[in-house]
């Protein structure tokens, strides 16, 4: 998704957003079309519907026919689960009607509101033609927008808001030097680019559009090194933030001369995760991204190997991916029974979930395990 949001960054002219934080929306008048949903109130709200509408609204700007549109679209659906009663959130689309409601169709259980910008009014007004897609925007209930970013750092915005830990002056000077940071990208000014980063970890130390766009623009010259050394620095300096981990964790997987940082990273990872949630999610990751490598699938063993305390606060989802990450790490380490045990009690817990598509995923990794054992039987003359 990273590479597609800069490609199609660096192929237009870069303009300033219409709409920054600390800006009031005003009451929009444009025309919308919903798709089978409720219409959302975009603007200041009125003393009626601040009554019944939760205090913080989200609008996200996605092409829905982009590769990233439906992990986009999960993101936000777990995010809008998550903050039921604070959060509002939907997409605005300046696709066509059609091709909105056959992406609708492909996400029947998403509750996120959906619409499309027929007349293309309300989306130039707050991206102004940039290709920063998708885009999300944060309100209160006086239409002032609180935060503007990438819509894959929402829920961690969203969180930063309700926590009070949000600055809007401060938000408002990130979007400035990240304009400039795309600029910089599109003349190729590396050292000028580098410079605006600094200066906004110097606001924000662990920003992640700053960081994705600084370590993209090294790594596509040859500079890996030095990015990852930019990388160690922003994790030295906000150790608590667990997505710098999951970054580090995906260039050590593309950089075979970064894998004796692996340790580390994991180290790092499970000294400052605070939920077993988390730590779940972060040991999945290393059984599916690094399924050969030992120093993975040895700290993986470990942290499924514990005791389980606090594994009793998982939902049913969660605990079935438990189990299914149990199997993986059974079936990766050659022990096909193992895996085909964890992997029934996987599907015997998301039968309960509601959630078909998971419950289908992991019946047919309980048919590939049990295929595998029957292959596993038959001789081989040589």
């Amino acid at each position: 998704m990273k590479r597609l949001f800069i490609f199609a960054l660096l192929s237009v002219a870069l303009p300033l957003f219409a709409l920054r934080p600390g800006d009031k929306i005003g009451n929009v008048q444009y025309k919308l079309k919903w798709i089978d949903c409720t219409p959302f109130k975009i603007g200041e709200l009125s003393k009626e519907d601040k009554a019944v509408t939760p205090p913080l609204r989200a609008l996200v700007f996605l092409f829905t026919r982009s590769k990233s549109s439906s992990r986009i679209m999960n993101i936000l659906e777990d995010t809008r689960k998550t903050y039921r009663n604070d959060l509002r959130i939907a997409v605005i689309t300046p696709d066509t009607e059609h091709d909105a409601k056959l992406f609708h169709r492909k996400h029947p259980d998403v509750r996120v509101r959906l619409a499309v910008d027929s007349e293309r009014k309300i989306t130039p007004l707050f991206m102004a033609g940039s290709m920063l897609y998708p885009m999300a925007f944060v309100c209160d209930a006086d239409g002032r927008i609180l935060w503007n970013g990438e819509a894959v750092d929402l829920p961690e915005a969203v969180q930063n808001i309700l926590q009070n830990k949000n600055d809007v002056d401060k938000q408002r000077k990130i979007s400035l030097l990240l304009d400039d940071m795309q600029q910089r990208m599109r003349s190729g000014e590396t050292r000028a680019l580098q410079q605006s980063a600094e200066k906004i970890f110097k606001l924000d130390p662990a920003n992640a559009s700053a960081l994705r766009m600084l370590l993209f623009i090294l790594e596509n010259s040859g500079r890996h090194l030095e990015a990852w050394s930019i990388l160690e620095k922003r994790i030295k300096a906000v150790p608590s933030a667990l997505r710098l981990y999951y970054t580090a964790l995906e260039m050590v997987r593309r950089y075979p001369d970064l894998q004796k940082n692996l340790s580390s990273v994991i180290n790092g990872f499970y000294a400052h995760a605070a939920t077993p949630k988390q730590r779940l999610f972060f040991t999945e990751t290393l059984l599916y991204n690094f399924p050969g490598n030992f120093t993975a699938l040895q700290a993986a063993a470990e942290e499924l190997g514990k005791s389980n305390a606090g594994f009793e606060k998982l939902s049913p989802l969660e605990k079935s991916r438990l189990f299914a990450a149990c199997a993986r790490l059974r079936y990766l380490s050659g022990d096909l029974n193992g895996a085909i045990k964890f992997q029934q009690r996987a599907c015997d817990m998301s039968s309960g979930t509601g959630d078909k598509s998971v419950k289908n995923t992991f019946s047919n990794q309980l048919d590939f395990y049990s295929k595998l054992k029957k292959l596993n039987k038959k001789e081989l003359t040589l």
